[in-house]
Parts: C-alpha cells; structure tokens; sequence
C-alpha cells in the first residue's frame, strides 16, 4: 500500500463513473473532479499540500 488517495475526472467512461461513485460511498467527494484542469489542480495541491494531504489519509483510514 502506497498510501496514496485516488482521484478521478468523471466522464463518460464506465471506470470513472465507478470510481466516482466508490468515492462518494466512502465519503471522500473532494476528490472526484469533472475537468481536466480540476484534476490536475487537485493533483498538485495534494502533492503540494502535505496537511491537505494527510487530511484525507487520515479520513481514509477511519474507514478501514
């Protein structure tokens, strides 16, 4: 486990409609995005962002 969120840009495919959908069952809507400009805005800020970050790993893991 690399312990890293998964993000998705939900689109017409079945994959990121399946993932969108996982991520809001576990309560984790930030971060679906629905263009490419949000998804790779959110993939820097998680990058860039370790509290942001560690926010969602740390949400993530309560669900375990």
């Amino acid at each position: 486990m690399v312990g890293l969120p998964v993000i998705t840009l939900v689109g017409e495919t079945f994959v990121s409609r399946v993932t969108a959908s996982l991520l809001n069952a576990i309560g984790l809507p930030e971060l679906i995005t629905d263009t490419q400009e949000n998804y790779e805005a959110l993939a820097i800020e998680l990058g860039m962002n370790p509290t942001k970050l560690n926010a969602i790993k740390a949400k993530l893991a309560t669900i375990n």
